[in-house]
């Protein structure tokens, strides 16, 4: 029987993965960037933000690319690669590392394919120079990504019509539509040279054109302090936060103060089996 792993858990397994990331990021010389709520949490709580156990981070196009390469086979023991140019059925348009001595059984989404306690691994990419341009790419990103996510979302939409457009998305986008889309998504996402772009973004994930930031901001990283560890931020990490959340200081209110992943964590029974093991022994 799987052994279920809490939030607590989760964290130091996530946390696992992290550095194991950062030590082959070392060895390759790849530039990485800790994102999101990953650096609200760095900057804000100096590690994990307390109700959450999400770990993301972010890599220059050049630096992605010799990253999903390199990790094709996994990373030390334990931690394996999904990407969708080497697993059909990971339906997400960016890379995923995660330990293969965990899984997850997701109560509100629909996978085909077995996967762990993860941290999510985004491309930064070019922007076009015009603001018309840029917000025609965020666009029609975002219309991939929401029909990406009826193929595997199954819980209900905040309101009735856009639950009938959920439902009628569902029945036409097979996954093998949804192949196509995410091909089509990581295509455009790479369009635009990161190099002789001024503005850079994540376009491959949520928020928008408020991915847009300055690639002045993520010239180089420098450390920062994370739960037991030192982690790259992007030098300009006060401009990245501010232009996605605005005053990323400010707690959420209390009733928003909840983890948002919709799965359950458990050890594989091999994994149990062997700690046992070494705990008789």
């Amino acid at each position: 029987m799987e052994r279920p792993i809490n939030l607590e858990e989760a964290k130091k397994i996530a946390f696992g993965v992290l550095k194991e990331i950062d030590d082959f990021c070392t060895k390759h010389e790849i530039t990485y960037y800790l994102c999101y709520g990953t650096l609200i949490g760095a900057v804000r709580h100096k590690g994990f933000i307390p109700w959450d156990d999400d770990i993301d981070i972010m890599m220059p196009r050049e630096d992605y690319d010799r990253f999903v390469a390199l990790a094709k086979d996994g990373i030390g023991d334990h931690i394996s690669l999904l990407y969708p140019e080497y697993n059909r059925d990971f339906f997400r348009p960016f890379a995923r590392a995660y330990d293969s001595r965990t899984v997850l059984d997701f109560r509100n989404k629909k996978f085909h394919i077995d996967m762990g306690i993860w941290v999510d691994i985004f491309p930064l990419d070019g922007l076009p120079e015009s603001k018309l341009k840029q917000k025609y790419h965020f666009t029609v990103q975002h219309i991939y990504r929401n029909m990406i996510l009826a193929n595997f979302v199954e819980q209900g939409a905040r309101s009735f019509s856009r639950e009938i457009v959920r439902r009628l998305l569902k029945v036409f986008v097979t996954n093998r539509v949804c192949r196509r889309l995410i091909k089509l998504t990581m295509k455009r996402s790479k369009k635009y040279s990161y190099h002789q772009s001024p503005y850079v973004a994540i376009s491959v994930a949520a928020y928008g054109i408020r991915n847009k930031i300055r690639r002045e901001d993520v010239a180089y990283p420098i450390k920062m302090a994370f739960e037991d560890g030192e982690f790259n931020v992007p030098n300009g990490y006060h401009n990245v936060l501010t232009s996605i959340y605005g005053d990323y200081m400010k707690l959420p209110p209390i009733e928003q103060q909840i983890a948002h992943h919709a799965y359950d964590a458990y050890w594989v029974k091999d994994t149990v089996v062997q700690e046992e093991s070494d705990r008789k022994g």
